[in-house]
């Protein structure tokens, strides 16, 4: 199938294609590092747009059936915000690092259903790394569910080099990462050069 590629910087565009989705489609609840009304240490809107992007993929017929997000945030900041909302309700959060470094957080991966198991998502994540940088980025760190954990550091999957026990969350339900089934999740991280 043919695709192009959007980089952008419409947060409120890709809240709208992810929450207007079927739960069937897209299960998860918005990554809140991704919303312009979260205050993540630093808010979204702060950043320049040299710190944040969107990228969606588009069908032959101009839909959009794939999207990513990526943004500036300091590890130390994010692992906080995990580690607050997790013991906040009685979870256990298992005190993941990254190496020191330019550290870019990234979420909001989805593939429309009709276009998955076809290599987009691989696509798009080394597009994604790729303008991470060439906005001077060196480690791109992300969550995922335990079952996703392979998938993320396989060499012919996303490719990350590291999976560590991130949090259980006993309700399961992490934003963009894991449905209410979803209990144990992992940080990866990858080191760009």
């Amino acid at each position: 199938m043919s695709y192009t590629f959007e980089y952008g910087n419409d947060f409120n565009y890709l809240k709208e294609i992810l929450m207007n989705r079927s739960n069937q489609d897209y299960p998860y609840q918005m990554d809140a590092h991704f919303d312009y009304n979260y205050n993540a240490g630093y808010q979204l809107h702060a950043l320049s747009n040299e710190e944040k992007f969107t990228l969606f993929a588009k069908d032959i017929s101009g839909n959009i059936v794939a999207t990513y997000a990526a943004r500036r945030l300091d590890f130390e900041v994010y692992a906080n915000n995990f580690k607050n909302h997790a013991l906040s309700i009685g979870g256990t959060y298992h005190n993941p690092a990254v190496p020191e470094g330019v550290h870019w957080y990234s979420s909001c991966q989805w593939v429309h259903s009709d276009h998955r198991n076809q290599g987009l998502g691989i696509t798009m994540d080394r597009m994604k790394k790729d303008k991470i940088w060439e906005l001077r980025g060196d480690i791109n760190y992300a969550n995922c569910r335990e079952a996703l954990k392979d998938y993320h550091i396989s060499p012919d999957g996303l490719g990350y080099d590291i999976a560590q026990p991130q949090a259980f969350i006993p309700s399961g339900g992490v934003g963009g990462a894991g449905s209410d089934s979803d209990k144990n999740y992992f940080l990866v991280y990858e080191i760009l050069s």
